[in-house]
């Protein structure tokens, strides 16, 4: 599902983010185990990861909290940018 199909499902067309990220990677060693995840949350959403196992969503959630750095991307709480708090 995309960020677009989300934004439909939920009804909050035109409210600014919450919580955003915009292409987030995390390399360890030769393997991309995250390549280029973006989302959105905006106030009152509740938003679930899901995937197999392996899909990166540990991974993208770590990175969102700030419990590792992404090699690249970007992290935005109330459109100020945290990646590298």
């Amino acid at each position: 599902m995309a960020i677009e199909d989300i934004t439909a499902i939920s009804g909050h067309e035109g409210e600014s983010s919450i919580l955003r990220s915009e292409n987030l990677v995390k390399i360890y060693g030769k393997r991309k185990v995250v390549n280029e995840v973006s989302l959105q949350v905006r106030q009152g959403q509740i938003v679930g990861l899901l995937g197999p196992n392996g899909a990166g969503k540990t991974t993208s959630f770590y990175m969102i909290t700030g419990l590792i750095a992404p090699n690249s991307g970007e992290i935005y709480l109330n459109k100020r940018q945290i990646t590298n708090l």
